[in-house]
Parts: structure tokens; sequence; C-alpha cells
């Protein structure tokens, strides 16, 4: 397994180049928080959607503990976007493996 740490806060997609050729991505945990209100919207570089837009604010963060089964794959060769409604600090870790 291999983490990515999250550290982004510009307006729209922010890519953590966590993509490998050829290869699928398998999401097993995200523990995510913002420095203000946003709203955070997990896709991947086509972009498919894995979520809604999920409010987030200083008190409230995102935590989708370790799944064995994996929360969501990406495309194969796709990459993982984290994309924001307004420009706040979002930080934490993903953890994930490659798979396929």
């Amino acid at each position: 397994m291999a983490s990515v740490a999250v550290n982004v806060s510009t307006l729209g997609a922010n890519n953590l180049g966590i993509s490998v050729a050829g290869k699928i991505i398998r999401v097993r945990a995200i523990y995510l928080y913002a420095a203000g209100a946003v709203s955070l919207t997990i896709q991947d570089t086509t972009p498919t959607s894995f979520s809604g837009p999920i409010p987030l604010t200083t008190t409230m963060g995102l935590m989708a503990h370790w799944n064995r089964e994996g929360h969501f794959d990406l495309g194969q060769g796709k990459d993982l976007n984290l994309n924001l409604s307004a420009a706040v600090a979002v930080t934490g870790w993903i953890d994930y493996d490659v798979v396929g």
C-alpha cells in the first residue's frame, strides 16, 4: 500500500500525481481536513466523479476509513483530482494500491 500527502488549495481540479501508466489505482482510505468552508469533489482525470460535492468546514473533515475492498478504482492510467469550490487549503492523506 502507498500513501500520498494532500496539501492543495487551488480553486478547481488539484491533481495528486499518483497515476501509473497502464495501471489502476484503488483508493483504500481518505483523511482530509479543510482550513475553511469549501466543497470538495473527488474525481479522476477523465473527469469521472466518485463523489458529489462534499461540504467541509474547519470543524469537520472527511474520513473514509481503510477498506480492504477499496472505496473506488480510478480508470486505467488515470490520476486522482480533488476539485475544490474555493481556494481553501485542504490537507491530509490518501492511502491507495496500484492494481491491474
